[in-house]
């Protein structure tokens, strides 16, 4: 038996693309693999959105369009310039969030909002979104734990290994005694070139940049703060401190 899941994906950039394209690329695979049908019924960004919340949407389509710089609320048929991420995940009828929107360590806004009104209609949530899980983890993962649904947020967190999913999952029932690892590749590299082939950290940084394992504002990895982040979420999840 094949499951329908609905999809709302919040966060067009890179991440949000991505997702997209594994989700278009291996639709059939999950289908045949899982028995669930996932499907994107809505996709929203800072301009607008667009909603199809009867088949889907064509995710290889929209795409398409979005490879053309095209704005996702002038997607033919299914754009909707003006809505926000809130009115999209009330109208979309989905059974899951996607948040990708940029992390916003201030007022973790707006992917807060998005969480919450996921939540609050008891909607599985899934975040690579930093800012709201770590300012908010306690207050979203009790309004979770009363709706009876899950914050999933491996993707916040060195996801590429998974630190969450091994700790929680397959390190269940254990005592967890201390992390330690690597949680910032841009710093790895950056570290690695000076240490061992003596480069100076400024051209470290920039062909770290050219590589683009570097942003170009690479202040949150330099001064580690995004490793600090990263820190709050293993405590949190893992060793369930404050």
């Amino acid at each position: 038996m094949t499951v329908a899941v609905k999809i709302v994906l919040c966060g067009l950039g890179n991440v949000g693309v991505a997702f997209m394209e594994l989700l278009a690329d291996r639709r059939s695979m999950i289908i045949d693999r899982y028995g669930l049908d996932l499907t994107l019924s809505a996709a929203v960004d800072i301009g607008g959105a667009a909603i199809e919340d009867n088949g889907g949407l064509d995710t290889k389509a929209l795409l398409a369009h979005l490879a053309m710089e095209r704005p996702v609320e002038e997607y033919p048929g299914y754009g909707r310039p003006g809505i926000t991420g809130k009115q999209a995940i009330a109208q979309a009828g989905a059974q899951v969030l996607v948040e990708t929107t940029p992390t916003n360590l201030v007022d973790g806004e707006p992917g807060r909002t998005h969480i919450l009104a996921a939540l609050q209609q008891k909607m599985e949530v899934v975040s690579a979104n930093k800012g709201p899980i770590v300012l908010f983890y306690h207050e979203l993962h009790e309004l979770a734990q009363q709706q009876g649904v899950g914050i999933h947020i491996s993707a916040a967190t060195a996801a590429a290994l998974p630190t969450l999913d091994v700790g929680s999952v397959c390190l269940a029932g254990t005592q967890l005694l201390e992390a330690e690892g690597i949680l910032n590749g841009s710093t790895n590299f950056i570290l690695t070139r000076m240490q061992q082939d003596g480069c100076s950290y400024r051209d470290a940084l920039k062909e770290a940049q050219s590589l683009g394992i570097a942003e170009t504002d690479p202040s949150l990895d330099v001064e580690g703060r995004d490793t600090a982040n990263k820190i709050v979420l293993i405590a949190n999840r893992l060793f369930g401190m404050t």
